[in-house]
């Protein structure tokens, strides 16, 4: 493929807030560090192959999950897209020191697996804190998560860390933090799509 092309999906906007959490809202952290990912994937494709990268939201906007699925499904039949990366915070209020990155995907899926594999391997190797090994199944997860279960391409959802870790959530809004993370994130997805073109 000559072009590889990317969904990243911002979990929540607008009336929808996510997980909040001494002031800090998980749709304003997910759309920052979203846009961030977006940059680092354009300055990858830039020194090595044309990367398309989609959004299904750009802003401070809710878009309902059934209408961002079927958008990604309807551009996917026309447009093949590699990956659709849903961007989020986890939050454990019950667990406070519940901490780190993990990133979730479809049992059987070995696109999905290998996506996974090559984010988290990239942020681990950045120095990130991750969750357990890092990635799990939504079986595991015990849930279906629209933004896997109902888009047509190989889907992943990150999960950047707790709103509810006071850490993770200083870490959250911090620029210096978020820009890091992007690129790690933009790297291993990068990676994934080189290999399974290869």
């Amino acid at each position: 493929m000559s072009e590889y092309r990317v969904v990243l999906d911002y979990g929540h906007g607008g009336e929808k807030a996510g997980a909040v959490y001494a002031g800090v809202q998980e749709k304003t952290v997910n759309l920052q560090l979203g846009n961030r990912i977006y940059d680092a994937l354009h300055g990858l494709a830039q020194s090595n192959n044309s990367t398309r990268v989609i959004l299904t939201r750009d802003s401070d906007e809710h878009i309902p999950l059934s209408i961002r699925y079927k958008l990604i499904n309807q551009y996917h039949r026309s447009h093949p897209v590699n990956l659709v990366v849903s961007v989020h915070f986890n939050a454990a209020p019950s667990v406070p020191s519940a901490n780190g990155f993990e990133v979730y995907y479809l049992e059987g899926s070995n696109n999905g697996t290998a996506a996974a594999k090559a984010i988290v391997d990239h942020v681990q190797q950045n120095g990130f804190k991750i969750r357990g090994r890092g990635y799990k199944t939504t079986a595991s997860l015990g849930r279906n998560l629209a933004m896997i279960h109902k888009t047509h391409p190989p889907a992943v959802l990150i999960e950047a860390g707790f709103l509810s870790n006071d850490q993770d959530r200083a870490n959250s809004i911090d620029a210096t933090w978020q820009d890091s993370l992007a690129h790690a994130i933009a790297a291993g997805t990068w990676h994934y799509m080189a290999s399974a073109a290869a």
